[in-house]
């Protein structure tokens, strides 16, 4: 098999482009995991517990990418998504959080940054266009391997822990109180919901109804929640469509959960007949929008 390619006059290794793609997996993972330690820990106060001079040099990235409107990217104005790698890796450390990330990870702090030194040396190396090798690709599996368990461990809490169903019944919590009021009288030909919680997070979910093969719009989603996107952690679709949930973080206060409720109950008009392969990217690359597999296979 070749393992460099033509592109005109240019010579360029294929690994280059594959190891790439897989960083670029692996670094959003990392990111996913360190928003959620700092909101498990801090609450939606997490950004105060950042230090002011890291603070300042995530917003000022930001800034500078706003000026970039006209390339029509991704944008976002959560700061963990401005950091470089090695800002990440000093988050993800920070001793603050590391019972949390070590939960979420299955790494001692240790273990995991002389994994993120690593994967920051070969980031390096593609970032400064660097023809890499086959035994660079060798190199990397190993550190995939490692960080596919820690990734597994995150889904596992995140995208596939349906958690406890509440009930009508259920009156000792006032975010499900809230929620049971407003599903009151509800047409459920049009608008099937239930609210879960697990250990860390509650999940409004949104199921199936007619008519069937929809997909949620990412960018009608993003706006619908706008006002409450620093409350919410994440937003889980289902690949196949027809199916998403809100996840907010039981860290918050109460009141502050009930305003995703109530956005959540007003049903609005998210779905589109695009898949998501189909929509824009700006959107349906949010760090906060996350899939799921409609049905995982047995050894996952």
């Amino acid at each position: 098999m070749d393992i460099l390619e033509f592109r005109d006059e240019m010579v360029i290794p294929k690994i280059n482009s594959e190891l790439y793609l897989v960083l670029y997996e692996i670094e959003n993972w990392l990111k996913r995991i360190c928003l959620m330690a700092y909101v498990l820990k801090h609450g939606s106060y997490w950004i105060d517990s950042i230090s002011t001079e890291s603070k300042d040099k995530f917003k000022s990235r930001c800034n500078a990418s706003h000026e970039l409107l006209y390339l029509d990217t991704q944008m976002d104005d959560n700061l963990i998504w401005m950091s470089t790698l090695g800002e990440l890796s000093r988050l993800l450390l920070d001793d603050s959080v590391a019972p949390f990330v070590k939960e979420l990870t299955g790494f001692s702090k240790e273990r995991l940054k002389h994994k993120l030194d690593e994967i920051r040396e070969i980031r390096n190396l593609l970032a400064h266009n660097r023809a890499l090798s086959e035994t660079t690709a060798k190199i990397l599996q190993g550190i995939i391997a490692s960080f596919k368990m820690t990734v597994d461990n995150f889904k596992h809490y995140f995208l596939y822990e349906f958690g406890y169903i509440f009930s009508e019944e259920d009156i000792s919590d006032a975010v499900n109180v809230h929620f049971q009021a407003g599903m009151e009288g509800n047409d459920w030909s049009s608008f099937q919901a239930l609210l879960a919680r697990s250990k860390y997070f509650y999940s409004l979910t949104c199921l199936p109804v007619e008519p069937f093969g929809r997909f949620v719009s990412a960018s009608k989603l993003l706006h619908e929640y706008e006002s409450e996107m620093a409350i919410i952690l994440a937003f889980t679709l289902n690949k196949q469509g027809d199916e998403y949930s809100v996840l907010i973080p039981k860290s918050i206060e109460k009141e502050r959960a009930i305003k995703v409720v109530d956005a959540f109950l007003r049903k609005s008009d998210v779905w589109t007949k695009k898949s998501y392969v189909r929509q824009h990217p700006k959107y349906v690359c949010n760090p906060k929008i996350w899939f799921y597999e409609n049905r995982r296979d047995a050894e996952d």
